[in-house]
Parts: structure tokens; C-alpha cells; sequence
């Protein structure tokens, strides 16, 4: 109920309107399934400082000819990522929700660099290897299995030397652990434990984006197979 005049006398008089609830935000990651895991979908799409950091490599690393870009949701760091791309370089966006995949195809539909494939990473098989790895993907959601079989097929999609960039929330390892169920939290800790081994072993840079919703911290991994 809320106060409205009335149109003839001027009058205020209680109204009765019916008002729908706000749709949820559309973000890059959003809360869906991932097979039978719940992902942890993201408070807002990536912010223009989290898409340049992420695609840093781009114009840095030499040689880039073929970039793959895994979990591009909506399409905030491809937008980005297609303005830094040059002739000669190309780009396979692996997206496992239709939904989004079909977004991607319809946003970006001029781009002839890019491929859309609409797949699970885990899967996604391509004859050829990446100089240049993008991944949005949200390893803290991941049950421990998931997580390594997903950054092990990273490394065999990998050309020697590759770079991976990926990117994770600053306040999740903090604020998780404060949420989760003690069955939950226990998954966490093995999946983290599987994250920071990986991490630790190809690391050899890191950017902290406080221009973003959260603040968000991207990994830079050499891979050295």
C-alpha cells in the first residue's frame, strides 16, 4: 500500500499497486550449476580494471597467436579482451551455460577472431595448445576433484611457457570459512589447499584490483611443461 493523490481531488488516499521484485543482477558468474556443484556467482560483472588486468598478457607476453579464454559469462573481459587483440591472433571462448554462450554469440557476433564454444572446460578437446589462458572460473566453489581436473586440463591446453591469468576475491578466503557448514568448510580447505599447491608452483606475478566488486586479486602462472 502507498500514498497516492488522488487525480481528480488532489487528495491523498491509500492505493494498492502491485510491485514485482527486482530481477538479480546479470553477472558474469552467476549462481548456477556447474554439474552437481552450486557455483558462488558474482556480486557484479568484472569491472574495466579487473578486464585489463586480466588480458595484460595480451600485449605483453610475446608471440600470443592463440588466447583461450574459459568462463566468459556475459562477456566483460572478452569486450575488453577483443580491443587489445591484433591480426593474426585468435580466441576460443569456452562458456558452459547455453544461456550464455548464446549472449556471447549474439554480443560479440562480428568479432571473426573469436570462436564461441559452448562446453565444459573439462572437456573442451582442440587439436592445437594456448600461448595465453583467461580464466574466470570460481575454483573456490569447486569440489577438490573438480578443481584439479579442471587446472590439469589448463596445463595440457598449455604451450610451453603459456600464461594463465586468473583472478579470485580477496575476502573469500576470509569469508567463507565464517559461512560454511562444517561438511562445506572441510570441502573448502581441500580445495584451497589444491589451488594455493597449483598456484604456488607457477606464480610469478599478481595484481590486487581494488576497482571492483568485490576487490579481486589476478594470478599470473607461467607454465614451464
Amino acid at each position: 500500500m502507498v500514498d497516492a493523490p488522488d487525480s481528480k481531488s488532489g487528495e491523498l488516499r491509500l492505493v494498492r499497486v502491485r510491485v514485482s521484485p527486482p530481477a538479480p543482477p546479470f553477472s558474469a558468474n552467476m549462481s548456477v550449476n556447474f554439474g552437481p556443484l552450486r557455483m558462488i556467482g558474482a556480486v557484479a560483472p568484472s569491472s574495466w580494471w579487473l578486464a585489463q588486468a586480466m588480458t595484460r598478457f595480451v600485449l605483453e607476453k610475446p608471440g600470443v597467436k592463440r588466447i583461450l579464454e574459459v568462463g566468459a559469462g556475459t562477456g566483460a573481459i572478452t569486450k575488453v579482451l577483443v580491443r587489445k587483440m591484433s591480426r593474426g591472433q585468435t580466441c576460443d571462448v569456452v562458456e558452459i551455460f547455453p544461456e550464455l554462450a548464446s549472449i556471447l554469440r549474439l554480443r560479440f557476433f562480428d568479432r571473426k577472431m573469436l570462436a564461441i564454444h559452448c562446453d565444459d572446460i573439462r572437456n573442451f578437446n582442440r587439436r592445437h595448445c594456448y600461448d595465453l589462458i583467461l580464466c574466470s572460473l570460481p575454483f573456490n566453489a569447486f569440489h577438490p576433484k573438480t578443481a584439479m581436473e579442471v587446472l590439469e586440463q589448463l596445463v595440457k591446453l598449455s604451450k610451453p611457457s603459456a600464461v594463465i591469468s586468473y583472478y579470485e576475491y580477496r575476502a573469500l578466503k576470509t569469508f567463507l570459512p565464517l559461512v560454511f557448514k562444517k561438511s562445506r568448510l572441510q570441502r573448502f580447505y581441500e580445495t584451497r589447499a589444491l589451488v594455493d599447491q597449483f598456484t604456488d608452483r607457477y606464480k610469478f606475478d599478481e595484481q590486487v584490483i581494488n576497482l571492483n566488486i568485490p576487490p579481486a586479486v589476478v594470478h599470473y602462472l607461467s607454465i614451464d611443461n
